[in-house]
């Protein structure tokens, strides 16, 4: 918004991106709109290019889902072996891993 200015920025124009952004209402009126605008479906606009987010989340959604479905599976396909493994041996040093490796990838975000 500001490489528009192409120089020098005046306090007109930063008053007119205030403006453009709502940032000249109180924070209360701007959370209220902020939450009307969410429950009609409307997240606002990108502050890099303005197109609107609900476009780009509807554009990253496939990938998104892709990936989540892909990790919900390969971590079933592990856990449940793994965890028969672990149940079988309860204990003993293969329980014992089995519980470490799953800690640790629990601590991977």
């Amino acid at each position: 918004m500001l490489a528009q200015g192409a120089g020098s920025i005046t306090e007109a124009d930063l008053e007119r991106i205030r403006e453009a952004l709502g940032l000249n209402q109180s924070f209360l009126a701007q959370y209220i709109g902020f939450l009307r605008g969410l429950v009609v479906g409307d997240f606002g606009r990108s502050f890099m290019g303005g197109t609107p987010v609900s476009d780009l989340i509807g554009r990253a959604l496939p990938a998104t889902l892709a990936l989540a479905f892909a990790s919900l599976f390969v971590s079933i396909v592990v856990s449940i072996p793994l965890g028969i493994k672990a149940a079988v041996s309860r204990g003993r040093w293969p329980d014992q891993m089995i519980r470490i490796f799953s800690l640790i990838g629990l601590s991977f975000p």
